[in-house]
């Protein structure tokens, strides 16, 4: 081996370091074993690794080093046979592939032939192996290649791409290449097909063309773009696309046209005269959107972006609309409108008749008359059923003898006696041939009431409302008012509806109560606001001047205020509370007494989940100079006194009004989370607390208060029966929105006291308990109002998503109630969420109507 060292280092050094071109467009086996080099000294880069480093390296490379594994394991392209009788293995070698395995097969073999000698005992001395790892094929493939061609630099063969074409380019497309040649033959085809009233399909039709034309060798694919570019489309059959061909109607419209010229010559006045309808929520049906905006787009979206544009909804009071217009423009005094009894789904040709049109038309024809200033009326109208009572009816073959032979007599026919009913048919059928056809011959009441005053009456030919001209009026007027229109009067929503137990069916009416859970904690800071409002108490009072025994362990200086929006401490309760005990006012009173606080009083806040009732309780019974419980004050200050229907305490003779709770399902709960995230935070609450931590022990005690264990516990009448404002509200929707409606006007306290609720005390930081930020204050909890540019909603949501907010600035109150629960609470609930922000932006639509004075 050492007389080939130098050898091989000459000839390696000058492969691998030589700036000499070797790239030739030619096979390289003709070329000659010797290899000039450059003489100039910048041909030979300077390196201080000495030439033995470099042979050694050379010769130190192995197969091994190379063979790494492939990203995908290999598969045989034809395989054993197997169980598997579905595998077919991998795909041959196409031309490209061969092409690239010869040219660097044919690259080995140079090398090797360069390297002569020197390649002994190196890699480069197996150029078929050096091939098949390089390319990623097994040995026997390269030397199948090698057998079956001869192995060449070869040009790698392109392959040009199919152009993407969109539907309409490929439309016009087949237009242009098989238009000329088929394209009439196929129309007619086509045609002959529509003749024979054929339901056929584009391979129904290409089958049977190919066997007409043997020629026609287009593919179905081809075949249906050529339609499409021919005009035919696959779309729902109306039956009146090619209405114009039907003979009576091309008679009919050429009367017209016939009628309108000579009215014309004769200077008469037209009026064309029609119906429409409006609703006082009409709006446009098309409009600008925003396209980025997903149609399920996260709450963040939204804090920077308006929820869009409202659907189009034709909804509310309708009003029909009668008018008549002249070349001069609608007839003054002409115009009726009747308000529609009916809902907005039917049509409003129900709410007309012949007798309120005639009536119109004999009001109307004097003021027609004015207008004309002594040209003859010509009226034109369509053919609509209250337009077109008839005089006398002409019989029909589904008439009786008796009927047809008096309409003969009346028309002095003579009727010979003992006909058949055939015989009288054949001979009305001749005579009504014999005056122009039954359409001439009608006489309608709308013609005689015109009649008498000089006027003549022009039919629209059926199906052609363009010709009426008051159409693009009623078009243009539709138009202002779904841009203008604004409906005065008082906004109420009252939406109801699914099932107060499903189990059994029985649907959820106007009378069915259910629990709000803590909404009703909005009810005990109403009640505390009334007593703080007479004077009974103040907010910045401590509680020991109404209860001494409450300032042991620390809470001597807890106040109502410290109470009332979570910061003395009292979320969580050592001494396991029994039902007993709940029921029990001075057994509760002596618990929270002696309860050491959870944190130091006034330093945090912490959502008081079950405790804020019981808290809520003691301070109404010390401060009401009566000294009544949290549900009797209520009772007898408020839902007795204006009729609400809320409870604190239901009694359970009403217990049958009351809904059955039911959990969401598992597939309810993923959809709600993947529609909003946030509602993790909700299942945080109730299942990821670490065991000695106070929201745990928020969670587990009342141990048999725990919801998520068992909803059937809040279905139970004795639980129902309990005076517990934190949880244990019962009230319907309605009464629930009117209690706090009724604040909102005074009712119950002074607006000065009203707009010290308006703001959030605690505004920041994280709730010691539910671990997110939860502004609060008063006994209250606030949410982020939906319109941009104002602050707050006030009141309290629920657990399962009942909840009641106000809008202090517009005197709005939302009210929502299910018995459906569901994983979110409050803005977290996408139905009330939707409800809530539909409602905002309709006010905000009518306040931009009041400030532009089109009310």
């Amino acid at each position: 081996m050492a007389s080939t060292t130098p050898n091989f280092s000459s000839i390696a050094r000058r492969l691998l370091l030589s700036r000499e071109n070797l790239r030739d467009d030619t096979p390289t086996h003709s070329r000659s074993d010797e290899v000039t080099q450059r003489t100039s000294s910048e041909d030979l880069p300077t390196t201080s690794n000495p030439v033995t480093d470099l042979e050694s390296t050379i010769r130190g490379l192995t197969f091994e080093m190379f063979s790494t594994p492939l990203e995908e394991g290999y598969s045989p392209v034809r395989p054993l046979r197997s169980s598997n009788t579905e595998y077919k293995g991998r795909a041959s070698l196409d031309a490209k592939s061969k092409a690239i395995v010869g040219n660097v097969e044919v690259f080995f073999e140079e090398l090797k032939r360069r390297l002569g000698k020197a390649a002994k005992g190196t890699i480069f001395d197996f150029p078929a192996k050096l091939t098949s790892i390089a390319c990623g094929i097994g040995h026997r493939t390269v030397e199948r290649l090698r057998a079956e061609t001869d192995l060449s630099r070869k040009a790698i063969p392109r392959t040009i791409a199919p152009v993407a074409m969109n539907p309409k380019q490929r439309t016009i497309e087949a237009l242009e290449v098989h238009g000329d040649e088929w394209g009439d033959i196929v129309r007619q085809f086509m045609h002959q097909k529509f003749r024979q009233e054929k339901h056929v399909t584009v391979a129904e039709i290409l089958d049977e063309l190919k066997q007409l034309h043997p020629s026609f060798d287009l593919t179905e694919t081809a075949f249906y773009y050529l339609l499409k570019g021919l005009g035919f489309a696959y779309r729902r059959n109306a039956g009146q696309r090619y209405i114009f061909e039907r003979p009576d109607l091309v008679s009919r419209r050429s009367t017209y046209l016939d009628a309108i010229a000579q009215a014309r010559s004769s200077n008469c006045c037209i009026v064309y005269l029609d119906e429409t309808w409006i609703y006082d929520c009409m709006s446009k049906a098309k409009g600008w959107v925003d396209t980025n905006i997903p149609r399920f787009a996260p709450e963040s979206v939204f804090q920077h972006f308006s929820h869009g544009k409202t659907a189009t909804k034709d909804k509310g009071k309708r009003a029909i609309v009668i008018s008549a217009m002249t070349e001069v423009g609608i007839v003054p005094g002409c115009t009726k409108i009747i308000i529609s009894g009916r809902d907005a789904v039917g049509d409003y040709h129900q709410d007309m008749d012949h007798e309120v049109f005639e009536n119109w038309m004999r009001e109307s024809l004097p003021k027609m008359q004015t207008v004309a200033g002594g040209r003859r009326l010509c009226l034109v109208m369509d053919n609509a059923a209250y337009h077109s009572r008839q005089l006398e009816k002409i019989p029909t073959r589904s008439s009786t003898k008796a009927v047809i032979e008096e309409y003969l007599r009346s028309q002095h026919i003579t009727v010979p006696p003992n006909l058949t009913k055939q015989d009288l048919v054949a001979e009305l059928e001749r005579f009504i041939s014999s005056r122009g056809g039954r359409y001439a011959l009608r006489k309608y009441a709308a013609e005689s009431i015109c009649a008498e005053v000089g006027a003549v009456v022009v039919r629209l030919p059926p199906f052609h409302y363009f010709f009426n001209p008051i159409e693009m009026c009623w078009g243009r007027m539709k138009d202002y008012l779904t841009k203008r229109y604004y409906y005065k009067g008082e906004l109420i929503v009252d939406l109801q509806g699914g099932y107060a137990d499903k189990a059994s069916g029985r649907k959820w009416t106007p009378d069915t109560r259910t629990v709000v859970f803590s909404a009703s904690k909005a009810v005990g800071a109403l009640c505390v606001a009334m007593l703080v409002d007479r004077g009974y108490l103040a907010y910045e009072d401590k509680m020991v001047q109404y209860w001494p025994e409450f300032g042991q362990n620390g809470k001597e200086n807890v106040t109502i205020d410290w109470l009332m929006s979570h910061r003395a401490g009292l979320a969580a309760l050592d001494e396991p509370i029994t039902r007993e005990d709940a029921k029990d006012p001075n057994k509760m009173a002596y618990i929270l007494a002696k309860q050491k606080p959870n944190w130091e009083p006034g330093t945090k806040s912490g959502y008081h989940a079950i405790t804020y009732g019981w808290i809520v309780d003691q301070i109404v019974r010390r401060a009401d100079p009566q000294g009544r419980s949290v549900g009797q004050f209520f009772k007898e200050e408020v839902a007795d006194k204006y009729g609400i229907d809320f409870h604190i305490g239901l009694p359970k003779s009403e217990e049958h009004t009351v809904s059955r709770l039911s959990m969401p399902s598992t597939a309810h709960l993923l959809k709600e989370i993947i529609h909003d995230p946030r509602v993790l935070i909700v299942l945080g609450i109730f299942h990821l607390r670490m065991p000695n931590s106070i929201a745990r022990k928020v969670r587990d005690n009342p141990q048999w208060f725990r919801l998520e264990q068992d909803v059937n516990t809040f279905n139970d009448p004795e639980l129902h029966s309990m005076e517990q404002v934190a949880a244990l509200g019962i009230t319907k929707a309605r009464d629930l929105a009117r209690l706090f409606s009724l604040m909102l006007e005074g009712k119950f306290f002074s607006k000065k006291l009203l707009q010290r609720f308006k703001d959030p005390e605690i505004n920041s930081g994280l709730d010691e308990i539910v671990m997110t930020p939860l502004p609060k204050g008063h006994g209250f909890l606030y949410e982020r109002h939906p319109t941009p540019g104002k602050q707050w909603l006030v009141g309290h949501p629920g657990y399962g998503g009942s909840t009641v907010m106000m809008d202090l600035e517009d005197d709005v109150v939302i009210a929502y109630v299910t018995n459906g629960l569901k994983t979110g609470m409050g803005e977290l609930t996408r139905t009330y969420r939707y409800l809530r922000n539909a409602v905002f932006e309709c006010l905000e639509k009518t306040k931009v109507a009041k400030e532009e004075n089109l009310c």
